[in-house]
């Protein structure tokens, strides 16, 4: 797996598990905090076509095995 989404794994399992054990967080509020987040910071550098096509391919391939990391940076 590539450093960025051993990174970005570990956020995210923290943050969620930062949400469980306050008692004034929801983890599917961190979820979608984390989401809103993440997606403002693509349409930096995205255009919203751009965007949508990788959320899409993302959900079309929720649980596969294959994790593709670009070196588009």
């Amino acid at each position: 797996m590539a450093g960025e989404y051993t990174i970005a794994t570990k956020v995210v399992a923290d943050a969620i598990k930062e949400a469980e054990d306050t008692n004034s967080m929801c983890p599917e509020t961190m979820a979608n905090a984390l989401l809103g987040q993440v997606l403002s910071q693509m349409s930096k550098n995205k255009t919203r076509a751009d965007v949508e096509s990788y959320v899409n391919f993302e959900l079309d391939n929720l649980g596969g095995e294959f994790m593709i990391a670009t070196r588009g940076c």
